[in-house]
């Protein structure tokens, strides 16, 4: 098993209602990559909201008989702002009218930004 699928699974086997959501919904591909139906994507945003999440990235898959395949379309945002990059994502998703479409979704929580900026020397979170 790839880091990237270890990782997903430790996020499902999770009991918060975001983990419970997701593992109930979610369907894995071939490469450990975790696809969700367009309005469970978008619940999904709705479910990291309160943690200040940014939405990083988006990939679109098209279903087959028997896995999910990349379209190589996607989404990116390169901000910051929690808020801004929900939106985006969401128009995104909305504006992608296909049937058989799944979601892929990246984002990046308060946490590992706090982590990100101690690791990287910021002074206004060292030593907290």
């Amino acid at each position: 098993m790839n880091r990237a699928a270890a990782e997903a699974v430790r996020f499902l086997q999770g009991e918060d209602e975001m983990a419970r959501f997701v593992r109930e919904r979610v369907r894995m591909d071939v490469n450990g990559m975790f696809w969700l139906k367009r309005d469970d994507a978008l619940r999904l945003l709705e479910l990291l909201e309160p943690f200040d999440a940014v939405i990083l990235w988006g990939d679109v898959g098209r279903e087959t008989a028997d896995d999910i395949v990349c379209t190589y379309d996607n989404w990116h945002y390169e901000g910051s702002d929690p808020q801004k990059s929900l939106r985006r994502a969401r128009e995104y998703i909305k504006s992608y009218l296909e049937d058989g479409v799944w979601f892929h979704i990246v984002w990046q929580d308060r946490i590992d930004r706090y982590k990100a900026l101690r690791k990287e020397g910021c002074p206004s979170v060292q030593g907290k």
